[in-house]
């Protein structure tokens, strides 16, 4: 619950560089795909909620479990682009 209340006390009045970190806590990669306009982002867990979870085998089977989960894909509108842009 800690972490919860210091993620929110960063997000509504930490400066930008507190913000990058908790997002890079969060986050493990981005992937752009600009030929089909899309964007993937897989999040991870973070250390402090990994913790607060217990050790070792638990850890890993409960992020392999929420791995499905932690993808998420957005496909861009084309309206508005320009094709000849590359």
């Amino acid at each position: 619950m800690a972490y919860r209340r210091d993620a929110d006390r960063v997000i509504a009045h930490g400066t930008n560089a507190e913000k990058k970190r908790l997002l890079a806590a969060w986050i493990d990669k981005i992937q752009l795909a600009p030929e089909t306009l899309e964007v993937e982002i897989r999040y991870k867990i973070p250390e402090p909620v990994v913790d607060g979870m217990g050790a070792g085998a638990w850890c890993a089977a409960i992020h392999n479990a929420l791995a499905a989960y932690l993808v998420r894909r957005w496909v861009l509108p084309r309206k508005g682009r320009r094709s000849d842009l590359r």
